[in-house]
C-alpha cells in the first residue's frame, strides 16, 4: 500500500504503525539506489527522468520504503508476510503483489550481508518459515 507522507495527518501515521509496528530505536533506514521498479512504482517516481534514491526502514512487522519525488514524500508499506525478497549480484529485490523494486547500494557496492540476514530473520519470524541467508528454505 502506498502513502503520501508529504504532510501526513495523525491518522495516516497511526495506520502505518498498526500495519507495520513502530520504528525500532537504533535501526536507521538504509539508503539504496533504485535499479528498476514495476510500472506503477516507476510512474509515481519517474517525474524528473531519473529514479530517486530510497530508504528502507525495517519495522516490527514490515518494511517501510521511503521515496521523495517531485516535492512529494511517498512511502510503500509492506508487511513481512506479504514480501518476497531475492538477493543476488549484490542487489536486493523486493516483491509484493504486483509491485517489484530492485535496489542497490548508491556507490554500486554490494548490499550488506548483515542487513540481508536481519531482513530474512524478520520475514522468517513473521511468517513462521525458516530461511537461510541465501533465501532458500532448508
Amino acid at each position: 500500500m502506498f502513502y503520501d507522507l508529504t504532510s501526513p495527518d495523525r491518522g495516516v501515521l497511526e495506520q502505518l504503525s498498526d500495519i507495520l509496528g513502530k520504528a525500532e530505536a537504533g535501526l536507521d533506514p538504509t539508503v539504496f539506489r533504485i535499479a528498476s521498479a514495476s510500472s506503477q512504482i516507476y510512474q509515481m517516481l519517474d517525474i524528473t527522468g531519473q529514479l530517486p534514491p530510497c530508504q528502507v526502514e525495517l519495522r516490527e512487522r514490515g518494511l517501510l520504503v521511503h521515496f521523495r519525488s517531485g516535492g512529494q514524500s511517498l512511502a510503500w508499506a509492506v508487511p513481512y508476510w506479504q514480501v518476497s525478497i531475492q538477493h543476488n549480484d549484490g542487489k536486493l529485490s523486493l516483491f509484493a503483489g504486483q509491485h517489484q523494486l530492485r535496489l542497490e547500494q548508491p556507490q554500486g557496492e554490494r548490499v550488506d550481508r548483515l542487513y540481508i540476514a536481519r531482513l530474512y530473520e524478520r520475514i522468517a519470524s513473521s511468517t513462521g518459515q525458516d530461511h537461510d541467508i541465501y533465501g532458500g528454505q532448508p
